[in-house]
Formats: structure tokens, sequence, C-alpha cells
């Protein structure tokens, strides 16, 4: 299952092939943030998805990425499976407490996209934040460690920040 995929990817030395700069690798999203090929990790399934991840540190803050693509569903299965990998991500990165899902969709050029996003705090009390994302066949979350050290515009300008080609 990809859900225990994507947990072990994370948990994977970066020294896995990486992709193309910006566009992450031909699944058709990017993140500005992550321009450049040694800034993302690249695992593919024995089942054929392929999983992208990576953290950026700047001082006391981290920005994380996770892409997970695989084959073309229907839209609300995978707002399900975003949900499972955003109950992975969060005990794979030792979080302890969360505030709930906050569940939302949107129209881009007729091209719908589910979100959905959480706060999300350590064992230590840092504060955190993700933001998942799918087009019914790409799933993305993007998550800051440490948001007390970073303004709110910041924070939701990377949170927001997956962009989907729209063909």
């Amino acid at each position: 299952m990809w859900l225990l995929a994507s947990t072990f990817a994370l948990s994977l030395p970066k020294k896995i092939k990486t992709p193309l700069p910006k566009l992450i690798g031909n699944i058709g999203c990017y993140v500005p943030l992550f321009s450049q090929p040694n800034q993302v990790g690249y695992y593919q399934t024995n089942e054929g998805e392929e999983i992208f991840f990576g953290e950026i540190k700047e001082e006391e803050i981290t920005y994380g990425l996770l892409v997970v693509s695989g084959k073309k569903q229907l839209l609300m299965e995978p707002e399900v499976l975003l949900s499972d990998l955003f109950h992975d991500l969060f005990y794979t990165l030792g979080m302890k407490h969360r505030s709930g899902l906050i569940s939302e969709g949107f129209l881009v050029d007729n091209y719908c996209i589910k979100t959905v996003s959480e706060y999300w705090q350590n064992k230590t009390g840092i504060d955190c934040k993700a933001k998942g994302f799918t087009d019914g066949k790409t799933m993305g979350i993007l998550y800051i460690k440490n948001i007390s050290e970073l303004s709110a515009i910041k924070m939701e300008g990377y949170l927001n920040s997956l962009r989907y080609s729209v063909s």
C-alpha cells in the first residue's frame, strides 16, 4: 500500500535519484521553493506510485514536501487517501497533537482541486501546519515546522504554493 511506502520513503536516506528542477518529476506539479534538483528525493513503489519528498531548513523554520502520484482515481477516493496520508505523516514527523482536518475544494479553470489542512504540535511544543492537495491523481502535502517564527503571510504563501499544470 502506498501509505506505508510513503512513510518508508520519508525515512530513506536522501541519496536517491532526484527529479528535474522545479517540475516535480514528470507528474505535472511544482513547488517554487523546491527549485534545485538535489532538494527533492524520489522513490517508486512496487505498485508504480512515485513518491517525492524533501525538507529545506532556513534558520529555525523547516519547509517540507511530500508528493505521491498514482493511477487516476475518482475525486472522492483520493480525498480519503489524502487524509490517510496526513495521518501517516503526522506520526512519521513525530507530532503529538493535532487540530483536526479542515477540508475544502476549489476550481481552477474548471479543474477541481481538493485540499485539507491541519495544525500540529510536536512533543517539545513546536507548532506546525500542513496543507494537502489532490487533483484526483496526484496528492501533495506541504508542511512547515516552527510556524511561530514565521509571519502568517509567508506561512500561507508557502502552504499554497503547490501548483498543478492544467492541460
